[in-house]
C-alpha cells in the first residue's frame, strides 16, 4: 500500500499566477517511520507543525527565531 503527500506553493500577489505543487509517494512503512522521527524533530524545537513560509517570515509558532534556531530546525527535518 502506498501513501502520498502534496504540498502547494504559490505567491498570493502573483499576477502571472504562478502555482507549484509538490508530492512525495512511498510504501506506508516508511511513511509511518518518517512520521515518528518528523514529530519527534518537532518536539525538540517546541514546535507542534512546520509551514517553510511560517519559519522564513518568523510567524506563529517561530516568532523571534533568530536564523541559527530556523537553520537548526530546517536541518533536523
Amino acid at each position: 500500500m502506498l501513501r502520498a503527500y502534496f504540498d502547494e506553493t504559490g505567491s498570493d500577489g502573483d499576477k502571472e499566477g504562478v502555482f507549484g505543487i509538490v508530492g512525495l509517494i512511498a510504501p506506508t512503512s516508511v511513511w509511518r517511520r518518517t512520521q515518528i522521527e518528523w514529530e519527534h524533530a518537532l518536539g525538540c524545537f517546541g514546535v507542534s507543525e512546520f509551514h517553510a513560509v511560517d519559519v522564513e517570515n518568523c510567524r506563529k509558532e517561530f516568532d523571534g527565531w533568530t536564523s541559527q534556531q530556523r537553520e537548526k530546525l530546517v536541518g533536523a527535518l
